[in-house]
């Protein structure tokens, strides 16, 4: 199974993988600390990490493991994506879609530059 993204949703968490979707009964936060304590690490660490090493002062993005680095994009909702499985970023004009290497959009109201901006900062982590 490969994540595509996360949507926060208040106390729960929406997992959108290539196999559907799952609705998680705990805040994303808690859910990315599972998903480090599952690679020996906590979330904190891998922020503090990105930090130091490429000086990201918020929106920093959370390198899991090989498979799983997530960037934050907001458009009021508050989606995590799968660096590794975004083909592309695109302008729709009302705001940014995502295609997924599985062929699945995502389409948001989010800005094209910060999502732009968003995407190369985990691509800069994931050269690393």
């Amino acid at each position: 199974m490969r994540i595509l993204y996360y949507l926060e949703a208040g106390n729960e968490t929406i997992e959108v993988s290539d196999s559907g979707k799952r609705r998680i009964n705990q805040p994303a936060k808690k859910v990315f600390e599972a998903l480090c304590l599952e690679e020996v690490s906590t979330l904190k660490g891998r922020i503090e990490a990105a930090r130091a090493l490429f000086g990201y002062k918020y929106n920093v993005p959370i390198f899991v493991n090989p498979a799983l680095l997530l960037y934050k994009i907001g458009d009021g909702s508050k989606y995590w994506l799968n660096y590794f499985e975004v083909a592309s970023v695109l302008n729709s004009g009302e705001g940014t879609d995502f295609l997924f290497k599985n062929g699945e959009v995502l389409k948001t109201k989010a800005s094209y530059r910060s999502s732009v901006q968003a995407h190369r900062r985990a691509q800069r982590i994931s050269e690393r």
